[in-house]
């Protein structure tokens, strides 16, 4: 099995795609697969060396899974299916909802993802949406992560006021870390006391850091910033 994705091996980037992508290898591997893997990170440096150990590894492979973000989608499918042969099985595993949208406006890509044997997607709405465009290649499989799972007996069932909320994800506008923000602090208004605080956990996306910044500061009795885990 031959798997293309943004591994970025060796550096502490803790995205979703990163993450779904090491997770999709490790599950692989506790199977006792023979895997095979090329790292998309920072490719752009050394397109000519990456495109070569794109080729090697489909040559190499029986199966072909690709994970790409949205520059990725552009050249992936092309280069897979041109050098690929009809006994070669290729597989694309969706990270996050943007693809149906994307897709509707880019026909040449669409075509190339309709060659694929399985496009893996995380959702029942992802793949109605992708059914609605003519994709009959879609199975569902859920998002996962590789975590360890906690002892009932771990649990603390004691809660104290301010709750304590938490946001575990990459810390953006469009996560609704915001809304979720000045959601808390309606609540400790209504309830004329602190309720509740938000701990958000997390990389910080360049271009909300400003505004993050400014709304810990100015909500500092609501949210704290604990970083990245």
């Amino acid at each position: 099995i031959g798997v293309l994705g943004h591994f970025a091996r060796n550096t502490d980037i803790c995205d979703g795609q990163t993450v779904k992508t090491r997770n999709v290898e490790k599950a692989l591997l506790s199977g006792n697969k023979e895997i095979t893997t090329v790292d998309s990170y920072k490719w752009k440096k050394h397109p000519f060396s990456f495109l070569f150990n794109i080729i090697k590894l489909i040559r190499k492979s029986d199966v072909i899974i690709m994970l790409p973000d949205a520059g990725g989608i552009k050249i992936y499918p092309y280069i897979i299916n041109l050098f690929s042969n009809k006994n070669k099985v290729k597989m694309y595993s969706v990270v996050g909802a943007w693809l149906p949208s994307y897709l509707k406006n880019n026909k040449r890509i669409s075509n190339q993802l309709k060659k694929f044997n399985y496009i893996l997607v995380e959702t029942q709405t992802m793949q109605n949406q992708l059914r609605e465009q003519g994709f009959d290649n879609t199975v569902i499989v859920p998002n996962f992560k590789d975590i360890c799972p906690i002892n009932e007996e771990e649990i603390n069932y004691h809660f104290e006021y301010p709750l304590s909320l938490c946001i575990f994800s990459r810390v953006m506008k469009e996560k609704g870390v915001t809304d979720a923000i000045y959601a808390c602090d309606r609540l400790n208004k209504e309830a004329g006391k602190n309720v509740c605080v938000l701990d958000v956990y997390g990389p910080i996306q360049e271009e909300y850091k400003v505004e993050f910044s400014e709304l810990c500061e100015r909500y500092s009795s609501v949210v704290k910033y604990k970083g990245v885990i």
